[in-house]
């Protein structure tokens, strides 16, 4: 089954309008796992880009705060998840 980590800590706190990228990294799994990322509470923001395990958001406001959640499946063994919490600093 799929084991992941984070190329961040638990908790990111940025400055707004800071671009962020976090990496989410497979660790073990065979076969390849699917990576895939959401955002809670709600959709993921129109000015965050995911590509594999990659996550990129564009000058980032306080919206767009919250848990983003990495998650990986490969059909063996449980999904694997990690979050980060991203906290927007105030102005």
């Amino acid at each position: 089954p799929p084991v992941l980590s984070l190329s961040v800590a638990d908790v990111l706190v940025v400055d707004p309008g800071a671009d962020v990228e976090i990496e989410c990294r497979v660790d073990v799994g065979d076969p390849v796992p699917i990576v895939w990322w959401t955002h809670s509470p709600g959709p993921m923001p129109t000015n965050a880009r995911t590509e594999g395990g990659k996550l990129w958001i564009r000058e980032i406001g306080t919206p767009q705060a919250g848990y983003y959640n990495c998650s990986a499946r490969n059909g063996v063994g449980n999904e694997a998840k990690k979050s980060v919490e991203i906290r927007v600093r105030g102005k």
